[in-house]
């Protein structure tokens, strides 16, 4: 006889993209260690890690039907995570952002340039708990609708360099190396090198 019910069986596609995505994360982090840790290695590894994140936010928001975002924090008190620290949220029942992992830190010291320095695509900073339990934070936002676009009009770019610590904060020098992402308003990524941009 035979059952009545079909049971799920294999992965959907959504599923399939988000661990391809901690996938690349995973093999990015170990390349740049492999690799000595230079310059160019990390703006390559950091702009493959900040593609898996919009990939994965665009799946979760498409997955659970609710807007999702990647979340930079923007915490100045926290130079370590300033501009470096990078995870995937979504917005829960309450309409607040939850965060789904402990997200990553860029390698080396490339981070993500603030809105006034290039990123056109950076909302906020608004006011996350990046650790679970612990006090929100400010943060900066690239959100995703539940159909996988991003949130608002048009697209933008989103830029990653190397930038200096210093004691009174981090700063981006102009000659310092960097790389882009062009996102779509549907959500297509595009990686591209600085001097791409006007091309």
């Amino acid at each position: 006889m035979l059952p009545s019910s079909r049971s799920r069986t294999g992965f959907t596609l959504i599923e399939l993209l988000v661990v391809i995505g901690v996938i690349a994360v995973i093999a990015s982090i170990v390349g740049v260690g492999l690799s000595g840790g230079s310059e160019g290695a990390a703006l390559t590894s950091a702009r493959e890690i900040m593609q898996a994140q919009l990939t994965a936010a665009r799946s979760q928001a498409a997955l659970r039907g609710y807007p999702g975002a990647v979340v930079i924090v923007a915490d100045t008190d926290d130079p370590d995570r300033y501009l470096r620290h990078v995870a995937v949220a979504v917005v829960d029942a309450s309409g607040t952002f939850t965060v789904l992992h402990d997200g990553a830190n860029l390698p080396g010291e490339v981070r993500v340039r603030e809105p006034g320095d290039g990123s056109t695509l950076l909302a906020g900073p608004q006011l996350v708990a990046v650790d679970p339990g612990a006090v929100a934070i400010p943060c900066y936002l690239v959100s995703f609708d539940p159909h996988g676009g991003l949130t608002g009009a048009g697209g933008g770019e989103i830029w990653l360099a190397v930038a200096q610590r210093r004691a009174d904060g981090v700063i981006f020098p102009p000659e310092a190396p960097a790389v882009g992402l062009a996102i779509s308003r549907y959500g297509a990524v595009v990686a591209f090198e600085e001097g791409d941009a006007n091309e």
